[in-house]
């Protein structure tokens, strides 16, 4: 299949589009609609560098071209969601109002410290759980 590795440009695409969309949308000054692109990137890069890693079962996963089709559509499709997420920008340092900030950055610092790379995946899958549970909390006040 000499046509997989260019599927693995939608992602560059996809950013672009979400950088275009971004730079325009006035609505995106205290959080973010759409994984930020850094993050996914960081997220992309992290699974190349995991799957290097021979020692390991997720190899076999991550180097499975299907399995490669399906991040890259995830994360062409999280890039450019109306999906609300919490940005990491304070505004002012106490708890009020930080606390998602402050829960995420200790779950980050505890999982980096034990998982080491293998702990960026999860950092992002976490991130947006906790602005998904965030929004669905939010709306019910």
């Amino acid at each position: 299949y000499p046509w997989i590795p260019i599927l693995g440009f939608l992602i560059t695409l996809g950013s672009c589009y979400r950088l275009a969309k971004f730079n325009i949308d006035t609505r995106q000054t205290d959080s973010f609609i759409g994984v930020p692109t850094p993050a996914n990137a960081i997220l992309i890069i992290s699974l190349g560098i995991i799957a290097q890693d021979y020692n390991n079962e997720l190899t076999y996963f991550l180097t499975n071209p299907y399995i490669l089709i399906v991040i890259t559509l995830i994360s062409v499709y999280l890039l450019n969601a109306e999906l609300p997420l919490f940005a990491l920008k304070f505004k002012q340092w106490g708890i009020k109002g930080n606390v998602i900030r402050y829960l995420f950055l200790l779950i980050s610092l505890v999982l980096l410290i034990t998982l080491q790379i293998y702990a960026v995946p999860c950092i992002i899958i976490i991130y947006i759980l906790m602005s998904v549970i965030n929004n669905l909390k939010t709306k019910r006040q």
